[in-house]
């Protein structure tokens, strides 16, 4: 789940930008290190009659050529603005290949260096799909309850006429494009490519408000990524010339959740494979993230207790409260009692004083998304759902944890009418299902594994057997 880390994924679309007369000219690329994980931008300078022109790429969230509306460039200084992100940087040209300076955005100041790049950098990949593919891609829209287009991509092999099983990829935590793009990885799209070759067909789409897909994403609930899903299985129920025997759902980690959501009240939803999926409360999930990743951040316990405590009364305020305005009242007084812990891990802003400072957190924890995960519950669905389930685990996650997330699957397990389940757990994986050492987020984008090939195996084996899908490619 990224979620927890949405108040700095805003920096994803950042800006900065550097001159240095004649040797300004080219690419230059630094990160924004955020809670332990880089953030790599790329950006490109141009000249032209010495008015320079700039644009920035974001290779960890697909974001590529957003323009920099002014590149201002003074003796040793440099200056970059983006308007429609109310972003900054200033700078100082430290010499041809290394310029330091400021990032601001949103109240946020940070730390950037950017050195200038010699070639373009090429993100190493090697389970990343490339065409020609030896299975059909179809773009297909849809449109959930409010009216909104939703975009996607439906893969399957060329046969016509032929009765196949069909699957929904549903992602996690945060906005997500159709392949869940994130650090420069495109796990649905791996998963897709190594089912669509077993003889599954695969829809995947950008989530509202993403990529091509229409609407909301900044109010949108979890319950919301529901009806978006419901959504997708009435397109694929009406589909013509297409005959899909089976449907079943991939969710990932908040997607999980959304796939035991809509299981649990569909009659069409014949097995689901929930991967990272959260079996413990919403709150729950959120503290023991925290508590898991400052640990293995070797920050010093004294310090993690803190931060626990004041994220547990957190979540209780907003558990137990009824009344929004009188709930921003809670929290903001909380908060600014607790700042100095919390500098900990937002790096409070030197521009802000401790009230504007707990104002904008608080403002995080009243979105429409956070107040509904931090009361959601998971076994209040799990133990509805009426298909066969395989859960799968990396014991490397530090954001879903393995053990108490099984054990509450186990129990919710057993209280359904269909006792078909099946729950593994993988080594050294993480939350991404990656091969790692410490499972923690900064390590995401610096692996070159996209997918787990022993868990690719297992759930397309899974997924196999439950269909009776016969052997293709």
């Amino acid at each position: 789940m990224y979620r927890i880390m949405r108040v700095f994924q805003i920096f994803c679309y950042l800006f900065c930008n550097f001159c240095l007369a004649q040797n300004i000219v080219g690419k230059w690329s630094g990160s924004l290190e955020i809670q332990n994980t880089p953030l790599p931008l790329v950006f490109t300078i141009q000249e032209a009659n010495s008015i320079y022109t700039s644009t920035m790429d974001s290779p960890a969230q697909g974001a590529k050529g957003i323009i920099v509306n002014k590149t201002t460039v003074k003796d040793s200084s440099v200056a970059f603005l983006i308007k429609n992100i109310d972003a900054s940087y200033q700078g100082i040209i430290k010499n041809d290949t290394l310029i330091s300076g400021i990032f601001k955005q949103a109240g946020y100041e940070l730390t950037l260096e950017l050195s200038k790049s010699r070639k373009d950098k090429v993100l190493y990949r090697p389970q990343e799909p490339l065409p020609p593919y030896p299975y059909r891609n179809e773009n297909v829209t849809f449109k959930n309850k409010h009216g909104n287009e939703l975009s996607g991509t439906l893969s399957l092999l060329e046969e016509t006429g032929v009765a196949s099983p069909v699957v929904i990829l549903i992602s996690g935590s945060g906005p997500q494009n159709r392949d869940s793009e994130i650090f420069g990885h495109k796990p649905f799209l791996v998963i897709a490519d190594d089912l669509v070759q077993k003889g599954i067909a695969v829809l995947r789409f950008d989530e509202r408000g993403v990529g091509q897909s229409e609407g909301n994403f900044k109010t949108a609930t979890t319950l919301d990524f529901a009806n978006d899903v419901e959504a997708a299985v009435s397109f694929l129920l009406n589909k013509k010339n297409v005959n899909f025997n089976t449907i079943g759902l991939i969710g990932h980690s908040e997607g999980g959740l959304v796939a035991s959501m809509v299981a649990a009240r569909s009659k069409y939803i014949d097995f689901a494979v929930l991967l990272g999926t959260p079996g413990i409360p919403g709150d729950e999930i959120l503290y023991t993230q925290s508590q898991k990743i400052l640990e293995k951040s070797n920050i010093d316990k004294s310090r993690i207790d803190k931060i626990s405590t004041v994220n547990r009364k957190s979540y209780d305020l907003i558990k137990k409260s009824k009344n929004q305005k009188q709930l921003r009242n809670e929290l903001e007084h909380h908060i600014q009692k607790s700042i100095s812990s919390l500098d900990l891990l937002h790096q409070k802003p030197k521009h802000l004083d401790d009230q504007q400072y707990s104002q904008q957190l608080v403002d995080q924890m009243l979105s429409p998304w956070f107040l509904f995960f931090v009361k959601s519950d998971p076994k209040k669905y799990l133990k509805k759902m009426k298909c066969p389930v395989l859960a799968v685990y990396g014991e490397n996650d530090v954001q879903v944890l393995p053990d108490e997330n099984l054990i509450a699957l186990k129990k919710a397990f057993k209280k359904r009418s269909n006792k078909d389940y099946k729950i593994v757990t993988l080594p050294a994986l993480n939350h991404l299902f990656q091969q790692s050492k410490t499972g923690l987020p900064g390590e995401y984008g610096v692996i070159k594994e996209t997918f787990s090939p022993v868990a690719l195996q297992i759930i397309g084996d899974w997924i196999v057997k439950k269909t009776n899908t016969p052997p293709k490619l």
